[in-house]
């Protein structure tokens, strides 16, 4: 849409659809997301937050990355420094365009996460990663972006780089150190269904 090549009734007519499958499926839509962010585009972004409202979805993805572990992962992954550094500038340069995004969202009355995270250690999150991110949440809501799974011969036929990764964040976030960890930092782990609850119970006290 942006060099003019689609039109944005088509974005709009293939994001219906979308939606419009993953009700008629019976699955209860939390929120609304978009693969490589591209919904936090200005004009894609009204068009998400018009939509949500409209097929009654509670929460859109907020993407404004504002700490990212940056001098762990340079630490942990000396060899990897310009895919971090790629992956940081992109994060950023994300940040920048949703600026003023929350606010959209909070007039419109859609959820969100205050914070998140996930960008730059994309294909390096790991326990000690994930354990330095938690050790430094700010107050809020945050998101954590991940990608957990397992390895088999689907999955290596995909176009993606992250095969053995996701094996790596799936045991990261299931070690009990972690669990006990965001209990004692009194780190309340909640989904976007809550989210979008806690959200509605805030407005309505305002």
């Amino acid at each position: 849409m942006t060099l003019g090549r689609v039109s944005a009734a088509e974005i709009e007519k293939e994001l219906r659809a979308q939606i419009e499958k993953v009700l008629a499926a019976g699955i209860v839509a939390t929120h609304l997301d978009s693969h490589k962010h591209v919904h936090v585009l200005p004009a894609l972004g009204r068009m998400s937050i018009k939509l949500a409202r409209q097929y009654g979805i509670p929460a859109v993805r907020c993407v404004a990355e504002r700490w990212s572990a940056l001098r762990c992962l340079l630490r942990r992954f000396p060899r990897a420094k310009a895919t971090i550094f790629q992956q940081r500038l992109s994060s950023f340069a994300l940040a920048v365009i949703a600026r003023g995004w929350s606010r959209r969202l909070r007039q419109a009355g859609v959820a969100y996460a205050e914070h998140f995270y996930g960008v730059t250690p994309t294909g390096f999150l790991d326990e000690e990663i994930l354990h330095e991110i938690l050790c430094h949440l700010p107050d809020g809501t945050s998101e954590l972006m991940c990608h957990p799974g397992f390895v088999d011969q689907a999955l290596r036929q995909k176009a993606t780089r992250l095969l053995e990764q996701r094996e790596i964040e799936y045991h990261a976030l299931s070690q009990p150190g972690i669990k006990l960890l965001a209990k004692d930092l009194g780190v309340q782990l909640i989904n976007y269904g809550d989210l979008a609850n806690d959200f509605d119970c805030r407005a309505s006290v305002q």
